[in-house]
């Protein structure tokens, strides 16, 4: 397929509803599965960060955030020169979140929901640190920050999906 046939393809709004990134661009293997398909949905190609993120079960990506948070934390922690206990509450978080894992496996509902609501606590309440590190020009810090929010929000997308999934598989 050529990239104007790739362009017409796009006019026809074959990604108008699902998830499409740039840099597929020019993977002649996404865009002979959209010209056969008129869909990206089921692509099998290469294993892009996307791919894994929409596949991601809300299990995987509550152990994920833990890791991140617990670990990130205590870098965080150990590496400042004046090490606050507050750089300690992520790690906190994380252990909570770690500790359901029994529950979000077995898809207990309400463990589920905790997990959720300390996941968006811990989200919240990553924005205020975030702010002090940019205004400080702290890049590191930014950095950290910056990666558990982003396991935070990927693991809140999969709770999410997870909710909805199991609203559809019940009615």
């Amino acid at each position: 397929m050529s990239y104007k046939d790739y362009l017409e393809v796009e006019k026809q709004n074959y990604f108008g509803t699902e998830m499409y990134r740039s840099y597929y661009l020019f993977d002649n293997t996404l865009q002979n599965h959209v010209a056969l398909s008129k869909s990206v949905r089921k692509f099998d190609g290469l294993a892009y960060l996307d791919k894994i993120l929409i596949n991601m079960n809300a299990l995987n990506a509550s152990i994920l955030n833990s890791i991140v948070l617990i670990l990130i934390s205590l870098w965080g922690y150990f590496s400042s020169e004046t090490p606050s206990p507050t750089a300690l509450i992520p790690l906190f978080f994380g252990v909570i979140i770690l500790l359901c894992f029994k529950g979000i496996k077995n898809h207990n509902k309400v463990i589920s929901h905790i997990a959720v609501l300390l996941t968006l606590i811990v989200l919240l309440a990553l924005f205020m640190p975030l702010m002090g590190s940019v205004n400080r020009g702290d890049t590191l810090a930014t950095t950290r920050i910056s990666m558990m929010i982003l396991t935070s929000v990927i693991s809140m997308i999969a709770f999410i999906k997870s909710f909805i999934e199991a609203r559809k598989n019940k009615s």
